[in-house]
């Protein structure tokens, strides 16, 4: 007899095939990404400072993470592959976790994880420099499902591997601040209940390890590995920082939620709908079915999702650093898509209830905003495959120049910044890299013109990095050059067409990426620059 399709699937835990789909739509692009971004250029060929300078930041485990990926010929591929297979592998540890949570019903947690996993966020993680706190972020979720394990099996070992694994994970500090839901999460699964004071202090001794795990290691931290030489104050908190962040909080939510879903939803294409409504009838073949939580239960878990979301930011605010879209400020949303996922489920769900819109319905119009989200996601690795085409003709262009390949000191003016992903101009360093790249040396330094650093901090930073440890400091800036855009303007087909050809058809590629920009070059003879300053740079 066969055995009807849904009930097959259904025994095949088809929730975590649903995640690992979607999650490889939505962000399977990176792996054809052989690019340098941001403060990649000052890992590239550069091993020798790395150790030194994640020991003065005070975290030489991310150095040696560095400098053991980079031995292998593959680095770059062994990165990508850390990133994807950390958010992917982190995605299905929560939703093993959430499955714990009864208020949350079957079809919840697969909506819920799937926002997880495809919210577009933190974009940042592509680059290399930040793989690191990628494998942290990795090395929380694999402990709180342990922590699951544990009250579940009441094994002791899964108690201390989960401490030791969220101890490791604080080594990225903002984990300290969010392991607050941890906290929550072992309160809520408490017997008995939580409903007094005396209770709550019964609580705090069967858990004592856990609530002074984030003191034990500050303490460590702060009498072993404190940040030190030009780093001795880098991320401090202090009171100011305190009070930025609770006056930025809800500037915050706008830049790392809502602003975040209006451009999705802005952007929404007709293959993304009709991608969700195909989901959408996959979803209610395969009846995802269960216990339904109740209003109050919504409240809750939208309350959770709000609190999970403050905890997500406040620790970059703290530091001043606010989440946002932008340049690279993505790289502070890294832990946004656990809250972001509960009040975008949430909110919607108490609305659609109060209206009383069918359950099919619902399942698409959730379907259609994860694949609105998954359009997002494969949009901006477009962009970012777009900037490294872009920088690769850079180096071409920089290779055919005499005057570039003769001189030494040049201030760069970009006029192509619709080429860079998330509205980011380059830094002196990627410049410095770039030409690295082109001639194989660092005895030339360039700067751009909209920077505003005075030429004294690169002088300092020479040896840690920077692609210009042989550059001639008694030399003033030589040339202004101009990025222009090139006779070859790279739309979404030519962005495709070029990604094959990278692959396929390698001298017409390096010649249509030649073209993308061009460079127009004018000596400088103001004979005032000679104590330059990037502020003194104009076009």
């Amino acid at each position: 007899m066969r055995i009807p399709f849904r009930k097959t699937f259904d025994a095949q835990n088809h929730d975590y095939l649903i995640i690992v789909l979607v999650y490889v739509v939505a962000h399977g692009l990176i792996f054809l990404n052989t690019g340098l971004f941001w403060d990649d250029w000052s890992l590239f060929d550069n091993t020798a400072h790395i150790l030194d300078t994640f020991w003065q930041l005070g975290a030489p485990a991310i150095g040696y993470i560095h400098t053991s990926i980079l031995s292998f010929t593959q680095s770059l591929l062994i990165y990508r592959s850390i990133v994807f297979i950390s958010y992917l592998l982190s995605a299905l540890l929560l939703n093993d976790v959430l499955k714990t949570i009864r208020e949350i019903d079957p079809l919840s947690r697969v909506f819920l994880v799937l926002f997880f996993a495809v919210f577009p966020v933190n974009s940042a993680r592509i680059a290399i420099v930040i793989v690191p706190s990628t494998l942290y972020y990795f090395m929380f979720f694999l402990s709180f499902w342990m922590v699951s394990r544990f009250t579940r099996k009441r094994n002791l070992f899964w108690r201390v591997a989960s401490l030791l694994g969220f101890y490791i994970s604080f080594s990225h500090n903002a984990f300290l601040v969010f392991y607050a839901i941890i906290l929550l999460y072992l309160a809520y699964l408490s017997s008995p209940r939580i409903d007094s004071y005396r209770a709550l202090m019964s609580w705090v001794i069967r858990n004592v390890d856990f609530c002074l795990l984030p003191v034990v290691f500050w303490t460590v931290r702060g009498i072993f590995f404190t940040p030190n030489g030009i780093y001795s104050h880098y991320n401090a908190v202090n009171f100011k920082g305190i009070l930025f962040a609770l006056k930025f909080l809800l500037i915050g939510f706008y830049t790392s939620f809502l602003e975040v879903s209006l451009i999705s939803f802005e952007t929404l294409t007709f293959s993304a709908v009709i991608c969700g409504v195909f989901f959408a009838a996959i979803i209610v073949r395969l009846n995802i079915s269960g216990p339904v939580p109740n209003a109050p239960s919504s409240l809750a878990l939208l309350s959770a999702g709000v609190f999970s979301f403050l905890l997500a930011i406040f620790p970059y605010l703290v530091v001043h650093s606010l989440p946002h879209l932008y340049d690279w400020g993505s790289r502070h949303q890294r832990l946004v898509p656990l809250g972001a996922a509960f009040i975008l489920y949430y909110v919607f769900k108490i609305l659609m209830d109060k209206l009383k819109i069918r359950l099919t319905h619902q399942i698409i119009a959730f379907s259609i905003a994860v694949f609105g989200f998954v359009a997002t996601d494969v949009s901006t690795y477009l962009a970012f495959q777009k900037d490294w085409y872009k920088q690769l003709s850079i180096i071409e262009n920089f290779r055919s120049s005499d005057v570039m390949r003769n001189h030494s000191f040049f201030v760069f003016t970009d006029h192509t910044l619709d080429l860079n992903v998330n509205r980011r101009e380059y830094r002196s360093f990627e410049y410095c890299g770039l030409m690295k790249c082109a001639f194989g040396d660092e005895s030339r330094f360039g700067i751009n013109a909209r920077e505003k650093r005075d030429i004294e901090d690169y002088r300092i930073q020479a040896d840690r990095g920077g692609n210009y440890k042989q550059f001639n400091w008694d030399r003033h800036p030589e040339f202004n050059v101009l990025i222009r855009q090139g006779d070859y303007a790279v739309d979404t087909g030519r962005l495709i067409r070029l990604m094959f050809r990278e692959r396929f058809t390698k001298t017409e590629f390096r010649e249509n990426v030649a073209k993308i920009v061009k460079l127009e070059i004018a000596s400088i003879t103001d004979p005032l620059l000679t104590k330059p300053r990037a502020s003194c740079f104009s076009n």
